[in-house]
């Protein structure tokens, strides 16, 4: 039986559902979910730092058992799914719930792009920054032609076009052997509005870009992707890297996008290392 996630009613009127994990006296951690997904694609990951840290895993606005606010238009739904609006959540949930801080701050693909935003604004409340298989940019070519696609109709947000965009970001051994895994994932991207699914992707695409402000950050920062990353070229990773002076870069042989599926145990080693390290 699934038990009902805890929802925070925040100043702002939007209801946040989330979860918490691990040990109250841990290492507290806030971990932010990529786009179409939700808090618990964490699943996998959080049993290798149970016993040390106490972890908050939200599912973002639109998504999951979240509030899901949708305008009688997609221009007013857009207004409502800036990364703005994402980073004023998350600062409002654990200001709400009481969460400890500093935290350490761990965001995955659009996570990680919410996460540098917040460690930008919020410094003084996060002790560490993850960015996990995402960028510090969001624009390009393709990403706009898919965008127009889907405003337009010509890509329908149905099952088969979540479970392939799903299957691409898993190497073919994972998704072969683990196919609950991409069905979870589709299953997910089903709860999400049309209207929010693609406004939130059109304000990555053209308001997001940290590239200018990445050098004031001060924060240490672990910067993983996988070489094989078919969502978020490696390369981008390399370019965080060398933006942000406290910062380390791991590249993962062989891995693609879903690191906490593949690889979760590699990936806590990493950051439990890494925050030991630089405290």
């Amino acid at each position: 039986m699934n038990i009902p996630m805890p929802l925070a009613n925040l100043p702002s009127g939007i209801e946040i559902a989330y979860d918490l994990n691990g040990v109250s006296e841990g290492n507290p951690a806030l971990f932010v979910h990529g786009h179409g997904s939700r808090g618990s694609t964490f699943t996998d990951f959080i049993p290798h730092l149970i016993d040390s840290f106490y972890i908050l895993t939200p599912d973002l606005r639109g998504h999951g058992a979240s509030g899901k606010p949708v305008g009688e238009t997609y221009e007013e739904t857009l207004t409502y799914y800036t990364i703005g609006h994402f980073v004023e959540d998350l600062r409002e949930l654990v200001d709400t719930i009481e969460f400890p801080k500093p935290f350490v701050l761990l965001g995955h693909s659009m996570g990680g792009m919410i996460a540098q935003e917040f460690a930008l604004k919020y410094a003084d409340i996060v002790s560490h920054l993850i960015l996990c298989s995402t960028a510090p940019s969001w624009s390009s070519a393709g990403r706009v032609g898919v965008l127009e696609h889907l405003k337009n109709g010509a890509f329908q947000l149905e099952p088969n076009f979540f479970r392939e965009a799903c299957r691409m970001g898993m190497t073919r051994a994972f998704r072969k052997a683990h196919p609950e895994v991409i069905e979870s994932s589709v299953q997910s991207r089903l709860l999400v509005p049309p209207d929010a699914y693609i406004g939130s992707m059109e304000n990555l695409i053209t308001s997001f870009d940290t590239r200018d402000r990445l050098g004031n950050l001060q924060v240490p920062t672990l910067i993983l992707v996988g070489d094989q990353d078919a969502m978020v070229d490696s390369s981008q990773s390399a370019v965080m890297h060398e933006l942000i002076s406290n910062s380390k870069l791991v590249v993962i042989p062989g891995q693609n996008h879903g690191l906490f599926h593949e690889v979760p145990e590699l990936v806590a080693a990493e950051m439990k290392n890494f925050i030991q390290n630089t405290e």
